[in-house]
């Protein structure tokens, strides 16, 4: 037992050795070296969870800080009694928090979406009561809906149509509350009835230009059927007999050559000039 005890290199070495001692318990002073035995174990045990502490402190990774500060605490409580281990223990705890807490910290000032805000958010929120977590949590989520809120106001500014007015105003909805939100979120769906009432009237007028053009196609292609069946000419011709007779020569003249220049009846055109003359 006591060459166990003297080659012990850890906790267990030092079980060991004590089982051993205990095995032969009342031979000699066999009980004393195993008690010897037990606090040599609890003594390993202590250093080795020193050790995982301080490597908890040093760490700059949130999760090996925390795997440190868990592994050590779990070993100060497997000797809880002996010395101060329940009070390295708690300050274990007290590592893992503070570690978690400069995450968080480091993941608020680092950022700049809405996403990484509430990210951080999160962070802090799984402290719980650790000292101002909960504070810095309703702070990271401003920083969230400050992020939203500027979002939609960009997304307001430059809409044009009404469907960018109206994701406008879903984007002031999912900050509802927060700052003019709910103000902005109404504008941009009033915006957005006048930009479909605008379209719609454009339609409209479309509409109507395109059967004022129909109708005028319509009307030339009326008018081009009278003239080619030679019923605007004969009217016209009918005019100009008229002016003969009324003894407007001069203008009677200007219609018949008019109409003959036309290529409408050459000759009877010729017979009413030369009949002014007359």
């Amino acid at each position: 037992g006591r060459k166990a005890l003297n080659a012990a290199a850890n906790a267990r070495d030092c079980e060991q050795a004590g089982k051993i001692f205990l095995s032969i318990s009342g031979f000699r002073d066999a009980d004393e070296m195993a008690e010897r035995c037990a606090v040599r174990a609890k003594e390993l045990i202590y250093s080795h969870a020193s050790s995982l502490m301080k490597r908890g402190e040093k760490a700059d990774n949130m999760l090996a800080a925390r795997d440190y500060f868990e592994s050590a605490a779990k070993e100060f409580e497997s000797i809880s009694g002996f010395g101060d281990a329940h009070e390295q223990a708690e300050a274990c705890r007290e590592g893992m928090n503070r570690s978690a807490y400069r995450h968080a910290n480091r993941l608020k000032n680092l950022a700049k979406s809405a996403g990484d805000f509430r990210k951080a958010a999160d962070a802090f929120r799984r402290l719980g009561d650790y000292d101002d977590a909960g504070a810095q949590a309703e702070e990271c989520e401003t920083g969230a809906k400050d992020v939203d809120y500027e979002a939609a106001l960009g997304c307001m500014k430059t809409a044009t149509e009404e469907w960018d007015y109206l994701a406008a105003a879903d984007a002031f909805d999912h900050v509802k509350g927060y700052r003019a939100a709910d103000e902005m979120a109404k504008r941009c769906r009033e915006k957005a009835a006048c930009a479909r009432r605008d379209v719609e009237q454009a339609e409209r007028r479309k509409k109507i230009v395109l059967a004022a053009i129909i109708a005028g196609g319509f009307l030339l292609m009326i008018l081009s059927i009278v003239w080619n069946t030679g019923i605007a000419p004969q009217l016209e011709f009918n005019a100009a007999v008229a002016l003969r007779e009324q003894g407007r020569y001069e203008e009677a003249i200007d219609e018949f050559y008019r109409l003959r220049r036309s290529g409408w009846d050459y000759d009877a055109c010729q017979e009413q000039i030369e009949g002014c003359y007359l």
